[in-house]
């Protein structure tokens, strides 16, 4: 099993980024996820649970590696 299955809830996942330098966005059915200067980076889509493989994506464009964005969410 991952060790990202264990760190999946939403509001944690968006105060990691927010941890790690980024800016959260509201948008409709999803958060916008920014960085320091503004640019797009991913979105977040509303929901409790984020799905592993959907939270790996989301990772893999904010350019946080699973070791990093574990260390932010504890």
């Amino acid at each position: 099993m991952s060790r990202l299955a264990n760190a999946n809830k939403q509001a944690k996942v968006i105060k990691a980024l927010k941890r790690a330098g980024f800016q959260i966005r509201s948008g409709g059915k999803h958060q916008i996820v920014v960085d320091a200067e503004g640019n797009f980076r991913s979105t977040i889509p509303r929901a409790k649970e984020l799905n592993v493989y959907t939270l790996r994506a989301i990772l893999k464009q904010v350019g946080l590696s699973e070791k990093e964005f574990l260390a932010l969410y504890r």
